[in-house]
């Protein structure tokens, strides 16, 4: 099995988009790692699509509301404030509003400096 790596050190939209170019070449979600996901290839093309969803509060309702959109919800182990949901181009289209961006770039602030903090008192370990 062929299998291809996102890095999550940069921004989810970035990582979605790397995603969906990596989904039209037949690759699909396969597993989260700590600094990766790893996208495995199942064909020669797809229709999947990828986005992140931020959401302090998942509820079995709100899951549902995804699933019945045609999103299947991935629950992430390290980053749980954040599902990863997969559809095709017929599934509805997933809005955020003004008030999710600002939660959303407040966590990748907060994300990048505890790494920051981490690198520098990693004692020589660098991330890419």
């Amino acid at each position: 099995m062929k299998y291809k790596y996102v890095p999550v050190f940069i921004s989810y939209d970035k990582v979605a988009d790397k995603m969906n170019h990596l989904a039209a070449q037949g690759y699909e979600y396969d597993k989260e790692a700590i600094v990766a996901i790893r996208m495995k290839k199942v064909s020669e093309t797809s229709d999947k699509q990828y986005k992140f969803i931020f959401d302090k509060n998942f509820t079995p309702e709100i899951e549902e509301y995804y699933k019945v959109t045609g999103w299947k919800l991935y629950k992430f182990q390290v980053y749980n404030l954040f599902r990863l949901a997969e559809g095709t181009s017929s599934s509805y289209p997933i809005y955020t509003d003004t008030e999710t961006e600002l939660e959303i770039v407040k966590y990748r602030l907060l994300r990048f400096i505890v790494l920051f903090i981490f690198n520098k008192h990693s004692r020589g370990i660098v991330f890419y």
